[in-house]
Formats: structure tokens, C-alpha cells, sequence
């Protein structure tokens, strides 16, 4: 279960609604940036961490879902481009790993020929923190109702970026809301110039995110589902939730991978609205098992591996 209040849901709701952006954030539901600030220091003390996700795909790397039992992913090739993992026990007690890849774009034939021969593989349009508004009675109501917008995904095609844009980027994912002149001191260049790079070039590439470990791990671990979408313009209702942790839809928009953060006592409620959303041709879910630990493991951009314009790989 998420450690949030709904006073504090509802800023980091217009927290990720606004990309970061405290001011407009504060404009968005009507606050000052001061209370806005306030709530982050008083998140932060509780252990909860800001960060920034870049939208992988404009970088040139496409993210690959990769999930397998654990025993056959002791071994993954190309260790530097996982972005995520996490481990799973399934329903039947399986052991299991997930992965996602940002690999390079223009080598996705070298990643699949040498990974795991019994690996469930799904190339992601993303994957992105959504936007907590709603809880899982509100979204059912809205989506049997039929109230919900189309979803269309945006066109992701790649920008051209510099070792500087590509390092604020690393940096902002360790922290969000890291000083840009502490950045640009730790690399030794003006603030103009690091600030300039931002505006133009990054700024527009990152969402925000939290990371945070539920409140009741021990007794009642996260979920991970697959949802098969009848009517992929629900996808637009799931942005907008509370009891997702993280989306992962793949590329033709037809399912989507998701971590589920619910108390226990509403797992029954989810599994016995199941059947109609099915019946009313929204979505079909399956739940695969718990999460080992509290949150998936995110690890920064290789920008090691950005050569002469170019992602290489770890062997060339």
C-alpha cells in the first residue's frame, strides 16, 4: 500500500501531470509552490526518493520487457543497458526475474539472439508512473461508464543530444530535483552553459517520478500483472491511478505490464470486478505473482556507451 495521504497524492498527481515543474504544479490544483515544497520535504523525510525518467525512445533506445524464470537470467548479456528489474515469486511459486532493456534502436537483433531461449520478450512503447487521482472503485465506475478519453500515443522518434545533454539526464535520475549548478560544478563548466543545455535540449525528455516502498511489504508485497486492453483507449483511465505503481504498455498499444500497489483487503474487490470489466470489453487482467522486494531496481543511462553520436555495445 502506498505511504500517501491524499492531500499528498494530489500534489505528486500534479508533480507528474506537470513533468516536475513546481510552479505549475502549484497553478495546476490551486496551492503555493511553498506547501508544494513542504510536501516533498516532509516525503523526503520518510525515505521517499524524486527522480527523473527519460523517455527512452528519444534517446535512440527502445525498452524490451524480458521475463524468465530466475535460474535463466542469472546470465543476461548487455548488463548496462537493463534500466529496470525486479523479482517475482508467481502464483505457484515460481521464481521469476523481469528486466527491461533501453537498448540501441538500430542492434534490437543482437539483444534478442542472445538472450534466454524460454524468455518472454515485449518491445514497450514506455513505461511511466501514473498520475494518482483515483482509486480502483472510481476507476471501475468511470471505465463501465464508459467515461474515459481516447488514448493516443504520442510519436517517439529520436533527438540528437551531446555527452553534456545525456549527463544532466543521468544526474536528474539519481535526483530530480538536484541544483543545476551543483551539476555543473560536479562537471567542471558554467551554469549558463548547463542551464542553456536544459532548456533546450532536456528538459522536454524527462517525466518525473517517485519511488517509495509500500507501507506493509512484509505482510502484503506489491503485484505484477498483465493487462490485455479490449479497448486500448482505457489505457487513458490507467495513466490516471493510485493502486499502479508503474505502466508498461507495450508498442501496439494492445497490453501492458503493471505493478499493482494495493492493501490486501481490496485484492478480492480487484479479482471479482475482473469479469466485468472483461464483459463490458475494457481489459482483461493477470495477475503473474508478488514482488520479492518493495520496488523494481532502477539503474541510470550507460552514457559510458555513447560514442561519436552513437549507443555501442559493452563487446565493441
Amino acid at each position: 500500500m502506498n505511504p500517501f495521504s491524499e492531500s499528498q497524492k494530489k500534489v505528486l498527481a500534479a508533480l507528474i501531470e506537470n513533468d516536475g515543474d513546481v510552479s505549475r504544479a502549484a497553478s495546476y490544483i490551486g496551492v503555493s509552490k511553498q506547501y508544494i515544497y513542504e510536501v516533498i520535504r516532509r516525503l523526503r523525510e520518510k525515505g521517499i526518493t524524486f527522480h527523473a525518467n527519460p523517455i527512452f525512445r528519444t534517446l535512440g533506445l527502445t525498452p524490451v520487457f524480458v521475463q524468465a524464470p530466475r535460474s535463466d537470467m542469472a546470465s543476461l548479456p548487455y548488463t548496462k543497458y537493463i534500466a529496470v528489474s525486479g523479482d517475482v515469486v508467481s502464483l505457484n511459486g515460481t521464481p521469476l526475474r523481469f528486466t527491461i532493456y533501453t537498448f540501441p534502436s538500430d542492434k534490437l537483433d543482437y539483444l534478442y539472439q542472445n538472450l534466454p531461449r524460454n524468455a518472454t520478450t515485449c518491445e514497450l512503447y514506455d513505461f511511466t508512473q501514473p498520475k494518482p487521482w483515483m482509486r480502483f472503485q472510481e476507476f471501475v465506475h468511470r471505465g463501465l461508464r464508459g467515461d474515459y478519453g481516447e488514448w493516443r500515443p504520442e510519436p517517439l522518434s529520436k533527438t540528437q543530444l551531446d555527452d553534456l545533454d545525456l549527463y544532466i539526464i543521468r544526474e536528474l535520475q539519481g535526483n530530480f530535483f538536484k541544483h543545476l549548478k551543483n551539476i555543473a560544478k560536479e562537471r567542471g563548466i558554467n551554469k549558463s552553459t548547463l542551464s542553456y543545455h536544459f532548456r533546450r535540449h532536456v528538459k522536454w525528455l524527462l517525466r518525473f517520478r517517485v519511488q517509495y516502498v509500500p507501507k506493509d511489504l512484509d505482510t502484503f508485497p506489491p503485484l505484477f500483472a498483465k493487462i490485455r486492453l479490449l479497448d486500448r483507449n482505457v489505457y487513458s483511465l490507467l495513466l490516471r491511478v493510485d493502486f499502479i505503481q508503474i505502466l508498461m504498455p507495450s508498442s501496439g498499444g494492445d497490453m501492458c505490464y503493471a505493478i499493482l500497489d494495493v492493501p490486501s483487503h481490496e485484492v478480492w474487490t480487484i479479482v471479482r470486478c475482473l469479469s466485468d470489466l472483461r464483459d463490458r470489453g475494457l481489459l482483461e487482467m493477470e495477475l503473474l505473482g508478488f514482488f520479492e522486494t518493495g520496488y523494481p531496481r532502477f539503474s541510470p543511462l550507460p552514457i559510458e556507451l555513447y560514442r561519436d553520436s552513437r549507443w555501442v555495445l559493452e563487446k565493441e
